[in-house]
C-alpha cells in the first residue's frame, strides 16, 4: 500500500519532486518503519536513505 503511495506520488509530481513533498517523505517513513517489523533491513536502509536525502534537499 505504501509503495503503490509513493508510485502515485511519482507519477502525480514526478521522481525529484516527491523527495521534498511531506506526505511522500512520510511514507517513505512508514514504509521503512514497516520494512524494519518484517527483518528486511536492506529495504528498510533504502527507505531511510531516501528520506534523509529528502529531508537534506528541503532545508
Amino acid at each position: 500500500m505504501y509503495e503503490r503511495a509513493l508510485q502515485g506520488y511519482e507519477k502525480a509530481l514526478g521522481p525529484n519532486a516527491i523527495k521534498s513533498y511531506i506526505p511522500a517523505l512520510n511514507t517513505l517513513q512508514n514504509l521503512g518503519s514497516l520494512f524494519k517489523k518484517l527483518e528486511k533491513p536492506r529495504r528498510w536502509l533504502k527507505a531511510r536513505w531516501n528520506r534523509l536525502t529528502g529531508h537534506l534537499k528541503k532545508t
